[in-house]
């Protein structure tokens, strides 16, 4: 494939490339674990076997070529640390500051370009898309203003990757009714409505509500769909957006759409009404749905609101409801990782005391995760043994121990990965943690599965379990900067970022 690709004088360089760089990259301690060099990569090559050089290394030795900002031949390095899949948010906002400096350019037109080389055909490149899209959205607003000619620029350009980026980035910059108008000029609605997914603040997703609104009654399905999506990123008016949505399940156009943000609208937002009429709808659209389609994801999305909402009806109506769900479908719990907060984004749920249950864990994070479940107060010696049993775990699971504390595992799940666990649930009520058992991740990544008689009765009195490793703060929690905004604003005052990258 080389000889179609490249000059003949750039054959030679190719070939000791290919020979001899991997060696030059790696080494093995005694303990036969790889340890990663920093590269050798040769940039005063041509463009194509500088970027053939970047893209044969790894995440982690692409993050070790030798870089400066003083001089334009490590510009195809800070790219290729912002265009690579998988990639930490913190080394691509560090790749798109020095890119902009080496440059001498601004954020917009160097993430802009870098996302217009990227093809959104595969999962990959759509999450890469959608990481550069959030990052140009989280510039400051006056960069977004004085970008608003690029911006615009952008929405006629070659490139439908960049349309929503573009238009959350004049949402942003304030100017929403000339957002609209051009959306409406050009038919872009749909990418408009997009957009909210990647606006970063809640606030500004919110102004985008009453247009949202108004859009569900459209004749274009797919700017319905849209604006149903969107209103699942909106914060404001949540109540409203329930019982509008909700009116849209019968259409299978937006069906899928429509039950995943009206999964997203907080428990206390839910007319009762709307809620009741919307258990019968989808208990007889469970019943009603081909046994081989049951494992779908849309279809285990109305399967968890059906569930949500049945803890919140009347004692007489879950049960009757429930019986009628119990021969039809198995009780799903799907937990995700969250990216780069070493956590499940469930910290615990119920079943029902020797019921058929699945656990479905989707890895959402950039690094290998599992979920084991361990008997009560097990989890510690659990993953304290699981460290000294490494790729040996049992049934060829990594990092799972072949002891009767672990109940039930999944294998180690690459980034991206998906797997389920089906099992009857313990015939003994009481709090089952679940735990990742890969080295050093249970201080943090942890939950319970609390067994109960009743599940009906549980739900519409939920009692939050005891913390399994015993600490006495609250369950697993992101932080973020608006939590310490008092003491920032006040206690923290003569402090530097500098001490405190020092001490961390």
């Amino acid at each position: 494939m080389f000889r179609s690709e490249l000059p003949k004088a750039n054959w030679l360089f190719v070939v000791l490339v290919v020979c001899c760089g991997p060696s030059a990259n790696a080494q093995h301690d005694h303990g036969g674990e790889t340890t990663v060099r920093a590269p050798r990569i040769f940039l005063d090559k041509s463009p194509r076997i500088v970027a053939y050089q970047l893209k044969r290394l790894s995440n982690e030795q692409l993050l070790l070529v030798e870089t400066a900002t003083d001089d334009v031949k490590y510009v195809p390095v800070f790219q290729a640390i912002l265009a690579r899949e998988g990639m930490s948010r913190a080394y691509r906002e560090q790749a798109l500051a020095d890119l902009v400096q080496v440059k001498q350019s601004d954020a917009v037109s160097e993430l802009s370009a870098v996302m217009a080389t990227l093809k959104p055909g595969d999962s990959g490149s759509q999450r890469t898309l959608k990481a550069l899209g959030r990052l140009l959205l989280s510039q400051p607003t006056e960069t977004l203003q004085a970008a608003r000619e690029q911006l615009v620029a952008m929405l006629d350009g070659d490139e439908p990757a960049l349309v929503p980026v573009a238009y959350g980035g004049l949402i942003t910059a304030g100017d929403l009714d000339a957002a609209w108008s051009q959306a409406q000029a050009n038919r872009q609605l749909p990418s408009l409505m997009d957009s909210t997914t990647l606006i970063p603040k809640a606030p500004i997703r919110n102004t985008l509500h009453r247009l949202a609104i108004e859009l569900l009654d459209s004749e274009n399905a797919e700017a319905r769909a849209a604006a149903v999506r969107a209103l699942g990123t909106m914060t404001e008016s949540a109540s409203q957006t329930f019982k509008r949505v909700a009116s849209l399940v019968d259409q299978s156009t937006v069906r899928a759409d429509a039950i995943r943000t009206l999964l997203k609208v907080p428990l206390d937002q839910r007319d009762q009404t709307t809620g009741g009429e919307l258990i019968e709808w989808l208990v007889d659209y469970a019943e009603s749905t081909p046994a081989a389609q049951r494992t779908e994801n849309d279809f285990l999305d109305a399967m968890e609101l059906v569930d949500q909402l049945l803890g919140q009806a009347r004692p007489e109506i879950a049960k009757a409801y429930r019986a009628r769900l119990r021969q039809t479908v198995v009780r799903v719990i799907r937990i995700h990782t969250v990216e780069e907060e070493m956590r499940y984004d469930v910290p615990f749920f119920a079943v029902e005391a020797g019921r058929p249950v699945q656990v479905v864990l989707i890895n959402e994070d950039l690094m290998p995760h599992n979920l084991v479940v361990t008997q009560p107060g097990a989890l510690q010696s659990v993953a304290e043994e699981a460290l000294t049993v490494g790729a040996d775990g049992a049934d060829g699971k990594q990092y799972v121990p072949d002891n009767d504390q672990v109940l039930h595992a999944t294998h180690m799940i690459p980034a991206g990965g998906i797997e389920r666990l089906t099992f009857d649930a313990p015939e003994k009520p009481g709090e089952y943690p679940y735990v990742c058992t890969f080295p050093r991740h249970w201080m943090r990544m942890y939950g319970v599965m609390v067994v109960v008689e009743d599940l009906d009765a549980w739900q519409r009195n939920p009692v939050e379990p005891k913390d399994p490793i015993g600490s006495n703060r609250q369950f697993v929690k992101s932080w973020n900067v608006e939590d310490f905004q008092t003491d920032m604003d006040s206690g923290l005052r003569g402090r530097s970022p500098e001490i405190g990258q020092r001490m961390f």
